[in-house]
């Protein structure tokens, strides 16, 4: 008995003693992180205040534009600085651990409640007309194993003043470690009507997991998707004006294993827009970048960050390529290409492919010192190829669309006159392209490949003696 009495007192002395001791520590990583936040020099961040008690403890956080970085981006004005002279303070409410008392009970370090101080001007009037409890709120959980579990959300919202807005709300879940972020964003529905028309989103989804090597170097993936997008003009009696299904962004990046290379892939995708009379589907443009320098993105990175917050350079495009004038051997050494892959659609039913790479050859790179490179020089050590494969009839919308913008130059020319005519001049337009060996035909569709190397140029397999060297 003694024994078990002489425990709770252990854990008594634990729940009661610890609390405090994490509020210190709550405290001094709230001051670094704002110390580092506001020594980027895009925000001017502070702490207005940090009230600490025994189970609990409340900050005041100040955030407003950096000074220098507006006058860096031509914001310097005195009106353009009284316009954008805002300041907004968080107010962070943290219960300290190790037996968490804030919504429920929780094991942990500490839990948070982030929300807009309730003293800003406005806040509460604005609250009032939109029905809402708050604009925003943000909830973490650091665990005793370490790490930030978070949540956020914004309410549900309906505005009956013009523009109408309903709004279903935002969700924000995710978990945060030194090393890595994991998270998901998901807003239902944005419908916004007003006199002209409506405009409605349906299903929005970001997904995030990015690891952290660096500052300036998180590996990973994001996805974007909007399951429909859709407008509907207000004056024409509901008249559709676009309707799109599953809008979509993929990005990911990653690094080889000795962390100094880095790719890029961004696919951009629509599976269907409808306009007017015209519906394209599958649509999807792929960017790749490969064998970018690492070491070359941190210094492009600390220029970039320089010139937004230090002294104003006259010409900053001259500044950041004096920065980075030593990294360009060792950058194109790496042989970096850039790919546009997947590129295609179909308009109607009629398919359009494509395929483009822009590669350095870096066993034609000249050596030694490479800041006086003349385009003659570039050209020298880039591979050029770029395919195309599209329907006839695609082609000949194409060429049509293309020659009645040339007639349309002529205002006495009547609109069906101009569609008769450019119907015309299509068929013989690709008559001749094919004749002149810049089209191929293959059954029902045209086929095109350029390429270009060592200097050297083909259409089709066929040189380009005009473009030679």
């Amino acid at each position: 008995m003694k024994n078990v009495a002489i425990a709770a007192a252990v854990v008594a002395m634990v729940l009661l003693g610890l609390p405090p001791v994490l509020g210190l520590g709550t405290e001094a990583r709230v001051r670094e992180r704002v110390t580092e936040l506001d020594g980027y020099g895009v925000v001017a961040v502070k702490v207005k205040s940090f009230d600490r008690g025994w189970f609990g403890s409340t900050a005041r956080i100040e955030l407003a534009p950096a000074p220098g970085y507006l006058a860096k981006i031509g914001l310097g004005s005195a009106a353009a600085a009284a316009a954008l002279d805002r300041r907004a303070t968080i107010t962070v409410d943290f219960a300290h651990g190790p037996l968490v008392l804030q919504k429920g009970v929780q094991l942990g370090w500490s839990t948070m409640v982030a929300r807009l101080d309730p003293e800003t001007d406005g806040l509460a009037d604005l609250q009032k007309q939109l029905g809402v409890p708050y604009l925003v709120e943000f909830r973490g959980r650091t665990g005793i194993t370490g790490g930030i579990s978070f949540d956020a959300d914004v309410p549900p919202m309906n505005v009956s003043a013009e523009p109408q807005v309903e709004f279903s709300g935002a969700k924000l879940d995710g978990r945060y470690t030194r090393d890595r972020l994991v998270s998901n964003a998901r807003i239902d529905s944005v419908e916004i009507t007003d006199a002209f028309g409506t405009f409605a989103m349906r299903n929005l989804r970001l997904h995030v997991d990015h690891g952290f090597l660096s500052k300036d170097l998180a590996p990973g993936k994001a996805e974007f998707s909007i399951d429909r997008l859709s407008a509907t003009a207000g004056l024409g009696g509901g008249t559709p004006l676009f309707d799109s299904d599953r809008v979509s962004v993929i990005a990911a990046t990653a690094v080889n294993a000795t962390r100094s290379l880095l790719d890029v892939h961004v696919t951009y995708g629509v599976d269907r827009v409808h306009m007017d009379d015209r519906e394209v589907t599958g649509a999807a443009l792929g960017i790749a970048l490969h064998n970018v320098d690492v070491q070359t993105l941190q210094h492009y990175n600390d220029a970039l960050r320089e010139l937004l917050t230090g002294p104003a350079a006259s010409d900053a495009n001259a500044a950041i390529a004096a920065l980075l004038r030593a990294d360009l051997p060792r950058f194109l050494a790496a042989g970096p290409s850039i790919v546009l892959e997947p590129l295609r659609f179909s308009v109607n039913g009629e398919p359009f492919e494509g395929r483009a790479e822009v590669a350095v050859d870096a066993a034609r790179v000249p050596k030694g010192d490479l800041s006086e490179l003349t385009p003659a020089d570039v050209l020298g050590f880039l591979d050029v190829s770029a395919e195309i494969k599209l329907s006839k009839a695609l082609a000949r919308r194409f060429a049509a669309y293309g020659a009645a913008l040339q007639l349309r130059g002529d205002p006495g020319m009547p609109p069906e006159q101009v569609e008769y005519l450019a119907e015309a001049q299509a068929g013989l337009m690709l008559v001749e392209l094919v004749n002149e060996g810049f089209l191929v035909e293959d059954g029902e569709v045209y086929r095109a490949a350029l390429r270009y190397t060592d200097a050297a140029m083909t259409l089709n397999d066929k040189p380009l003696p005009l473009l030679q060297r």
